[in-house]
C-alpha cells in the first residue's frame, strides 16, 4: 500500500472512530442520563488526553492536506465520478468540526 493511501485510511480510521464514539455518547442519552454521562467520561478520557487530542488533530490535518493534495493533482475535472467529488467534498467538510470539538473548544454553533 502507497504512503499516501495509508495516511488517507488511518487518518479516515481515526476521525470516524472520533465521529463514532461522540454520537455512542449522544445515543447513550436515549438510555438515560446517568448512562450518558459514564460514556461522556470514557469519551473524554480516550480523546481529550494528550495523546488522543494529538491524534484526532493530526488526522484531520492530515485529511485535510491530503484533500489538497487531491484537488492539486487533478488535471482534468471532465468526467469526473460522483465517488471522486464525494470524497473531495468531505475531505473539506468533516474535519474542521472535529477540529475544535477535539481541542475542548466548543465548534460552531
Amino acid at each position: 500500500m502507497q504512503t499516501i493511501s495509508r495516511i488517507r485510511l488511518i487518518s479516515g480510521l481515526v476521525l470516524f472512530a472520533f465521529v463514532a464514539t461522540h454520537l455512542l455518547n449522544h445515543a447513550l442519552g436515549i438510555i438515560s442520563l446517568p448512562a450518558m454521562e459514564m460514556g461522556r467520561e470514557v469519551f473524554l478520557f480516550l480523546w481529550r488526553s494528550t495523546i488522543g487530542t494529538i491524534v484526532v488533530i493530526g488526522a484531520t490535518a492530515a485529511h485535510m492536506l491530503l484533500a489538497v493534495v487531491a484537488v492539486y493533482r487533478r488535471r482534468i475535472w471532465e468526467g469526473i465520478s460522483i465517488g471522486e467529488v464525494v470524497q473531495i467534498v468531505t475531505g473539506f467538510a468533516l474535519p474542521p468540526p472535529a477540529g475544535p470539538a477535539s481541542a475542548g473548544q466548543p465548534g460552531p454553533a
